[in-house]
């Protein structure tokens, strides 16, 4: 999709699902200036870029919430975005500009809303899972009269700003899926959600070396958060991120399409895991058990980081490794 967007689509297994992603192939163009032999460093140099302003916006929002900056390194570190820069895929530019989103969102400056519908419109257009961001914020906007930084009372913002705020947030990824449609001859759909709870696990046969990593790093993690949001939501203590959160563990993990392997999975499982990492601010509000199970998820989670060194990064034979 770099080297020839147009032509592009005459190679790919699903054109309107591929190019629904247009952001980082367009981007990493853009950068290497039409030059084909430069786009590969250009997309490379990218998505590192991506990772640093992401930790360090992760960071400021930390500091915002009164935690430690050093958290961030969960977020630089996070297996499914290290992943994507290796296999130059979209997960870093997207969640990148989702974490500036929120920033922009928590700053409390006059303009906020209309910036971060900006960055959410663009990272909607990397990845449509950050489409949950806009879709939880803009909800808390709607209907609470809290503020979605600080979780106090405040009044609600002027209907006419969160209309504004969807229109940018949303609008681009619509707009650009009636462009495929009329281009391509479909909406960007992708395959559909299979009825049995984590029945991606069941579409490939037993390995030791396939399953045992999607249930400690994916499975168990994700019905950890899943626990906490429901104990936040009967707490009355639900915030933006934790909603997105859940919302992102019912679509993209317990009802997901077939994944290939761990990677497949736990790049899934990063759009449960960013949201519930910003949620750590709000911890202090839920119970002892709460906080405990959500930092066993974490550490559940970075257990995958094994699995894609020794496997991707290293290049040694395994599930996925392609």
């Amino acid at each position: 999709m770099a080297l020839d967007p147009k032509l592009a689509r005459h190679y790919l297994d699903d054109p309107p699902y591929r190019y629904s992603r247009a952001l980082y192939a367009g981007l990493g163009r853009l950068v290497a200036g039409g030059n084909s032999a430069a786009v590969p460093i250009a997309l490379l140099a990218i998505n590192w870029l991506a990772i640093g302003i992401g930790t360090a916006a992760f960071a400021l929002l930390m500091a915002r919430g009164r935690q430690s900056v050093w958290l961030a390194l969960l977020y630089g570190l996070a297996p499914g975005l290290v992943l994507g820069v290796h296999r130059d895929l979209t997960e870093p530019l997207a969640y990148a500009f989702a974490i500036l989103g929120v920033l922009a969102l928590t700053s409390g400056r006059p303009h906020r809303l209309l910036v971060a519908g900006a960055l959410f419109g663009l990272a909607g257009l990397a990845r449509q899972t950050t489409l949950l961001f806009p879709l939880a914020y803009g909800a808390f906007l709607l209907f609470e009269q809290r503020d979605v930084a600080t979780r106090r009372a405040a009044p609600r913002a002027p209907a006419l700003s969160v209309g504004a705020f969807f229109a940018l947030s949303l609008g681009p990824y619509v707009v650009w899926a009636f462009v495929l449609r009329a281009w391509l001859g479909a909406f960007p759909s992708g395959q559909a959600w299979l009825a049995t709870p984590f029945g991606w696990l069941f579409e490939a046969p037993w390995s030791w070396a396939r399953q045992p990593p999607e249930i400690l790093g994916v499975v168990i993690p994700t019905l950890l958060w899943l626990a906490v949001v429901v104990h936040a939501i009967r707490r009355r203590a639900l915030t933006p991120a934790l909603a997105c959160a859940g919302i992102a563990a019912v679509a993209f993990v317990v009802f997901a399409p077939a994944y290939s392997g761990y990677p497949g999975a736990g790049r899934a499982a990063v759009a449960v895991a960013i949201p519930a990492l910003l949620a750590t601010v709000s911890l202090p509000q839920l119970a002892a058990w709460a906080r405990r199970a959500h930092w066993l998820a974490v550490a559940c989670w970075f257990s995958l980081v094994p699995a894609v060194v020794l496997v991707d990064l290293l290049d040694v034979s395994g599930p996925g490794a392609g």
